[in-house]
């Protein structure tokens, strides 16, 4: 009877573990192939997988309730600017040899429009429509293996939104706004904002004629690789600092691990967040200015930080960057908030490797708030700096306030000798360089008076002459 009993929980066990597995990952869906708008919302309605067999127009909007795949098999769903929601564990895919598959003329995809389980994965094909292409309403997810999302958006801002504390993970494919006219420098494929929400960049291509990847307030981007390649900003966060306004920045975190940012007309990275944070652990950084920083916090401890500007120069702006020719450029935002910069490893060159400005004529009390350090305690090796600046007048800095930030120099590799003013305090810059470089270092500690006494009545002491150095110590 035991044995029996045992035998019915197995069983038992069994079936919820596979009614378990069926409900989670529909392991056993139906293919249904479908070569029509009917038979797609049927399939759809059903929780089966549907293989596109030819082109067709969508009449009303869809809805994803059931796990499934949508296999676009190289043909073309045209969305005639109907909402796509999807509210489970879906899949879009294209198994054609070809993979030219794609949904167009999108309204809008939205995940978690209702609920919060919309979990989308795009691994092939190609959605676009003229706005917004993805967005979240509630907290869902989105993965990328491939494929490409785009929009031609350019007045009103971007192809996939990531908000209400939602996250997309990129492994492959392409994020794409592609515009004729600049309405607004805003645009850019990924928006992430609110709540929590992250973008984690491990692969695949972003591309704008404007912004790549715009960071908001309370949400997180973390490039692990790929490329950003865009005209404007390749990262920005945005300097508002009020909770009403949609486009608050504040709190925003950007990490850098890996990957290429390359920004033909502006800086690789704009950083006006209040209390905003990055962080440069590795990759590539290539813009007119490397990284500005208006506000909030910064720290380089690694990757390579270039400007490509041929000469270095600063423009006021309340609304934006300031300056080209700076590998990293400092310049108080008229928000008036505080800067801490610490550069411990990597390679920064440029006109001018560092500057720091004050662009907006904010007072002395407010550029008092600004703190750079360069040092070694968080690199494997020095930072290094170089300047392109082939002029009589090169610099590696550039410091407009110097009677308030200076000293800050506890370390570091340079190609020109560095003033004094802006070497810390126990340290000094060898007259030699070393492989072409000018290295700061510390200072070896002197003998102290009680030192050198000491070393005298061990000498003494050697010699007989113990009671003459107890003497001298006594005077």
């Amino acid at each position: 009877m035991a044995n029996y009993a045992k035998k019915v929980c197995a069983v038992a066990i069994f079936a919820a573990f596979v009614a378990t597995a069926f409900l989670t990952t529909n392991a056993y869906a139906e293919e249904v192939e479908v070569s029509d708008f009917a038979s797609l919302k049927t399939a759809i309605a059903d929780g089966n997988d549907a293989k596109l067999m030819a082109n067709f127009s969508m009449t009303s909007g869809i809805k994803f309730e059931k796990p499934m795949t949508l296999d676009l098999n190289g043909h073309k769903l045209n969305a005639a600017w109907k909402m796509i929601d999807v509210e489970s564990t879906v899949t879009i895919d294209d198994t054609s040899s070809d993979k030219n598959g794609e949904i167009n003329n999108v309204s809008v995809l939205i995940i978690s429009y209702t609920t919060t389980d919309g979990d989308l994965t795009i691994n092939a094909g190609k959605i676009e429509n003229d706005y917004s292409t993805i967005q979240f309403l509630k907290k869902g997810k989105l993965t990328m293996n491939g494929g490409t999302v785009m929009s031609y958006d350019c007045a009103h801002g971007g192809t996939i939104y990531v908000n209400g504390g939602s996250s997309f993970t990129m492994n492959g494919g392409s994020a794409v706004v592609e515009c004729s006219s600049s309405d607004n420098k805003a645009v850019a494929p990924i928006n992430v904002s609110d709540d929590g929400s992250e973008f984690i960049f491990n692969d695949g291509e972003v591309t704008s004629d404007m912004i790549g990847v715009a960071v908001f307030a309370n949400s997180k981007f973390i490039m692990n690789g790929g490329a950003i390649a865009t005209n404007s900003y390749g990262i920005a966060t945005n300097g508002i600092n009020d909770p009403s306004n949609k486009d608050y920045g504040a709190n925003a975190e950007i990490i850098v691990n890996d990957g290429t940012i390359t920004s033909a007309n502006g800086a690789a990275i704009y950083a006006p967040a209040v209390d905003g944070k990055t962080t440069i652990n590795g990759g590539t950084l290539t813009g007119k200015t490397g990284i500005e920083i208006r506000s909030g916090n910064l720290e380089v401890k690694g990757g390579t930080i270039t400007a490509t500007a041929d000469e270095y120069k600063v423009t006021a702006n309340s609304n934006g960057a300031t300056t080209e020719g700076a590998a990293v450029a400092i310049v108080q935002h008229n928000s008036k908030q505080a800067i801490s910069v610490t550069i411990c490893g990597g390679k920064l060159s440029g006109f001018v490797p560092v500057n720091e400005a004050n662009a907006q004529g904010n007072e002395i009390e407010d550029i008092s708030k600004i703190s750079l350090t360069i040092n070694e305690a968080c690199a494997d090796s020095d930072p290094e700096f170089t300047s392109t600046d082939t002029s009589d007048d090169a610099a590696i800095f550039n410091i407009e306030n110097e009677d308030i930030i200076n000293k800050f120099a506890k370390g570091g590799r340079y190609s020109l000798r560095v003033p004094e003013k802006f070497i810390a305090d126990g340290y000094t810059e060898p007259d030699e360089t070393e492989n072409g470089m000018y290295v700061i270092k510390p200072i070896a500690n002197p003998a102290t008076a009680d030192d050198i006494i000491a070393q005298l009545m061990l000498l003494g002491a050697s010699f007989g002459g113990l009671a003459v150095v107890a003497n001298l110590k006594r005077r």
